[in-house]
């Protein structure tokens, strides 16, 4: 009997070792068949304008089934100004990530860095990455990894997702971001060509509006008024300042304002001032950009009161 239960054993143990390598087997082949049919799905979302109610959710929703996350974040690029907008958030509250936020560049290292990486990658574990990184870190997000949103071999966005737990990403989940990244990102961008569509329409009604208040039977001062108002919304501005120069041109003077804010604007402007920042659109009849402000010794009551562009 033992020579017997000596040769029943290894035999015994080899059917074990079979069914379990099987089963391991199967278990693989429903989890990629589950893993494609999230990508399946995920490409019948992005069929949709990510524009409509509830489609980002959705998505969320899909790409949870693969990859865990405590919160996920999809960014919208504005390199032109060097900015990004929170397009959609959800899950953990992190201070300054609201949806709909927009935030400097400066204030995010890692964004910058996602979005020239052209991959996948990883963001926790970048050092003095700015405030926004902190915040993240404030909330208990542990790990934490990204990738560019790419359509037409441009960057329109980044996907963020978020983990509490320690070392929860590697290699599998950074490849199965970057796929669902991939899928969307042409469905973004078509979200933001129809955006700019509707505000590039939006501004020409303004401009329409701006015309007919000039041929209105109006005061000077009415008229003013209501251009500057219609002007805020054209340019999407906080405020809008309109100046005219005096007879002998050599001031501006302050004719009317719009916006939020208890801010103040000098009433008059010397034209023959060297540091003020007007005098060369209005000698040469030019546009002129100042993206920094600060680097202007133009009315600094402005700076401190938080004016940084014009």
């Amino acid at each position: 009997m033992p020579l017997q239960e000596n040769k029943v054993k290894p035999i015994v143990r080899s059917v074990i070792a079979a069914v379990n390598r099987v089963r391991l087997q199967c278990g693989r082949d429903e989890d990629l068949a589950a893993e494609r049919a999230v990508y399946a799905e995920i490409g019948r979302i992005a069929g949709i304008l990510f524009s409509v109610s509830n489609v980002y959710e959705r998505f969320a929703n899909q790409v949870s089934k693969i990859i865990p996350f405590d919160l996920i974040l999809i960014t919208q690029l504005d390199l032109e100004r060097d900015t990004f907008t929170v397009m959609f958030s959800l899950g953990t509250e992190v201070i300054g990530l609201g949806q709909g936020k927009k935030i400097s560049l400066a204030d995010s290292a890692v964004e910058a860095e996602v979005a020239s990486s052209k991959r996948a990658m990883r963001t926790d574990h970048y050092l003095e990455a700015g405030t926004i990184a902190q915040s993240l870190d404030d909330a208990g997000l542990l790990s934490r990894i990204a990738t560019p949103l790419i359509a037409n071999e441009r960057v329109v966005g980044t996907l963020h997702l978020s983990s509490s737990k320690a070392n929860s990403y590697g290699t599998e989940e950074l490849a199965r971001l970057e796929i669902v990244g991939n899928q969307i990102a042409g469905a973004i961008a078509s979200g933001i060509l129809l955006q700019a569509e509707r505000d590039r329409a939006s501004q020409l009604k303004s401009l329409y509006d701006v015309a007919a208040i000039i041929t209105q039977p109006l005061s000077f001062e009415v008229k003013t008024k209501r251009i500057v108002d219609e002007l805020l919304l054209i340019s999407d501005a906080d405020r809008v300042v309109l100046r005219r120069a005096d007879e002998k041109l050599e001031n501006l003077h302050l004719v009317a304002s719009a916006g939020s804010g208890s801010i103040e604007f000098t009433q008059v402007l010397k034209i023959t001032d060297p540091n003020l920042i007007t005098l060369r659109p209005f000698l040469q009849g030019d546009p002129v950009l100042i993206n920094d402000y600060q680097t202007s010794g133009d009315q600094p009551n402005l700076l401190v009161q938080g004016v940084e562009s014009m």
